[in-house]
C-alpha cells in the first residue's frame, strides 16, 4: 500500500490510502488505523525479507465472557483474583480471592503455564505478560490471553511482539470511541516474520532464560 501524508503548521494532519487497504482483511473506516507508525510496521515486516505468517497459524487467542465476578478475602475460596494490568507488575500480588462454586466456568478464568497476556481495553494496549508458575496462581477475567501450540512458539511470538514493530502492531488493531478495545480477532491477524531456524532459536532462547529468571525471582521473593 502507497500512502502520503503531509502536515502543515495550522491543518490537519491528512492521509491518503488506497480503498483496497479499507476493505481487506475486514472493513476498517477508523482513520487512527491508518496512522503512519502502524503502516511503516506493516511495511517493515512485509519487506524484511524473510516469510510471515499470522499469529493465528501459531496461536489461539481469547477473552473469556464476561460472567459475575465474586470474590472473597478467603484464601479457602479459590485462586487469588488479578486485575487486567497487575499481571504486569514485577511481583503480583492480591488479597482478593475468585470463589470456585460461585463463578461459572471458573477454571476459564484460571491462568496457565505458556500464556502471553495482553490488556484487551485501556489507554495503554500492547504490555505484554508471560504465564510461569507465578502467575500460573491466578485468576483474571479482562485480559487477552494468547495460547501457542507449543512454549517455543510462544517464547518466540513474545520476543516479535515486545519489539517496536510488534507493539505497533499490536496497537493498530484497537477499537473503541472512549476506551480502546483489542480483539482476539486483531492480534490473530498480526503478521510474524519466521527468520531462519537458527537464528529463531537463539530468541526462543534468550526469551526463555529471561522467563525463567523472572519466575524464579518471584518465587524466592515470596
Amino acid at each position: 500500500m502507497n500512502a502520503t501524508s503531509a502536515a502543515t503548521m495550522s491543518g490537519p494532519r491528512i492521509s491518503t490510502v488506497r480503498f483496497s487497504s479499507i476493505e481487506a482483511p475486514n472493513l476498517r473506516l477508523d482513520a487512527k488505523h491508518y496512522q503512519d507508525e502502524f503502516i511503516l510496521a506493516r511495511k517493515r515486516v512485509a519487506h524484511c525479507g524473510y516469510p510471515f505468517v499470522p499469529v493465528g497459524n501459531v496461536a489461539a487467542a481469547f477473552v473469556p465472557g464476561r460472567t459475575k465476578l465474586v470474590t472473597t478475602s478467603s484464601s479457602s475460596a479459590g485462586a487469588p483474583y488479578l486485575r487486567a494490568h497487575d499481571a504486569l507488575e514485577v511481583r503480583p500480588h492480591s488479597r482478593r480471592y475468585a470463589s470456585r462454586y460461585r463463578i461459572e466456568n471458573y477454571d476459564e478464568y484460571q491462568l496457565k503455564e505458556g500464556m502471553l497476556l495482553t490488556p484487551s481495553s485501556g489507554r495503554n494496549l500492547g504490555p505484554m505478560a508471560y504465564v510461569g508458575k507465578k502467575l500460573s496462581q491466578f485468576t483474571m477475567t479482562d485480559i487477552l490471553r494468547i495460547v501457542p501450540q507449543s512454549k517455543d512458539a510462544g517464547f518466540y511470538l513474545l520476543g516479535f511482539l515486545l519489539t517496536p514493530t510488534g507493539q505497533a502492531l499490536i496497537r493498530r488493531g484497537r477499537t473503541g470511541t472512549n476506551v480502546d478495545h483489542l480483539s482476539p480477532e486483531s492480534v490473530l491477524q498480526i503478521p510474524v516474520p519466521q527468520l531462519p531456524e537458527k537464528e529463531k532459536m537463539k530468541v526462543v532462547d534468550a526469551i526463555r532464560v529471561a522467563e525463567e529468571r523472572l519466575d524464579n525471582a518471584r518465587l524466592r521473593l515470596d
